[in-house]
């Protein structure tokens, strides 16, 4: 008998979450679309990436093959994603089956409040938790109105094994020097952006930020989208220094962490943000978005501070904030302590002390 974790594709954020599952819980993964920089993200995998079988209609792809996935594991637990269509192609053959379904969630308050990705998620909300055995949630205050209203829920935020993550910066910390010195960053503090360079992001409003300390930090953004090209244009219409590295993966992205001193995610839609976790594990200061998730991790004053997104001002004034605050000290190695308020294993035993 094994249990089973299905999604649509692979993320780099869920890498330590399959991996726990796997071993934890005799998890076998599943997903059915290829994602990118998937060989990468497989070298920390300690489980094996199975593929569904698909299909296609009107252009899309979507997994076949569940009922003959069931009937060869018997599954007590299977855990899905969100309300798609695998979900509630679960909840069908649950009954036949006999497994408990638990459902991965990514809302957010802001999503909740009507800052939704789309009506049909909005709709599945109202009705498909009803009939889910559990759902796992990614912050404190999305968690209580789901147990409010549906009397089920378990905490588990979007967070990486910070044990592992220290150990993979520790690795990054030459990259890290060799960064400063390609870049010419020596005695600069830095402004990191990371994601993609799509519209919810809300990186021009950073950019217009970003002006009003310009003479006391460097914004470097890493990411790839369509909106490069403008934001380009829009930081030397400016007059800005900005740094675009294109798409960064592994120690790669892990370097620039360790040398910036605050992460912002200024998005004006976000499910969580898994980056915030990531760079406050790299003892990196945040300015997060109210609308994120992610904006949970924050304890203000102390490892970052949320903004509004649509206020330039009040983000100008985060950033200054969050640069004069004092320098963390690195150890021989390089690196700086970790500021997230939540350590991974504590919180996975959580979570399975609720499911299993």
């Amino acid at each position: 008998m094994s249990n089973l974790y299905i999604s649509t594709y692979l993320a780099p954020y869920r890498i330590d979450f399959c991996n726990a599952l796997a071993e934890r819980l005799g998890c076998k993964i599943y997903h059915y679309v290829p994602a990118e920089n998937e060989e990468g993200m497989l070298q920390r995998a300690v489980f094996e990436n199975n593929r569904l079988e698909t299909g296609s209609f009107a252009g899309k792809t979507y997994a076949t093959g569940l009922r003959k996935l069931l009937s060869d594991n018997r599954p007590e637990i299977v855990f899905s994603q969100e309300y798609s269509l695998i979900t509630l192609k679960l909840l069908q053959l649950r009954k036949q089956f006999g497994y408990k379904l638990v459902a991965i969630c990514d809302d957010s308050m802001d999503m909740i409040g009507g800052n939704d990705f789309s009506a049909t998620h909005t709709l599945a909300r109202k009705i498909v938790p009803r009939y889910l055995d559990n759902i796992i949630l990614h912050s404190p205050d999305v968690l209580g109105w789901y147990r409010e209203r549906f009397g089920k829920g378990v905490l588990m935020p979007i967070i990486a094994d910070d044990a592992l993550m220290r150990e993979r910066l520790a690795a990054s910390a030459p990259d890290s020097s060799r960064i400063v010195g390609e870049y010419g960053l020596e005695g600069k503090k830095i402004i990191l952006f990371v994601g993609r360079l799509v519209g919810l992001k809300n990186i021009p409003r950073l950019i217009e930020a970003y002006a009003a300390v310009r003479d006391r930090a460097r914004l470097v953004i890493v990411g790839y989208g369509p909106e490069r090209a403008s934001l380009e244009a829009l930081s030397a219409s400016l007059g800005l220094d900005v740094i675009f590295t294109g798409a960064l993966f592994g120690n790669d992205l892990l370097a620039w962490y360790n040398i910036a001193d605050v992460l912002a995610l200024p998005s004006t839609q976000e499910a969580f943000g898994a980056v915030t976790g990531e760079a406050l594990t790299c003892g990196c200061r945040v300015m997060v978005s109210s609308r994120a998730g992610s904006a949970s991790l924050v304890r203000e004053g102390e490892n970052g501070l949320v903004v509004e997104p649509c206020k330039v001002e009040s983000m100008s004034q985060a950033l200054a904030t969050l640069l004069d605050m004092p320098v963390l000290q690195r150890s021989p190695g390089g690196i700086r302590p970790s500021l997230l308020p939540v350590e991974f294993a504590s919180a996975l035993d959580g979570l399975l002390k609720h499911l299993i």
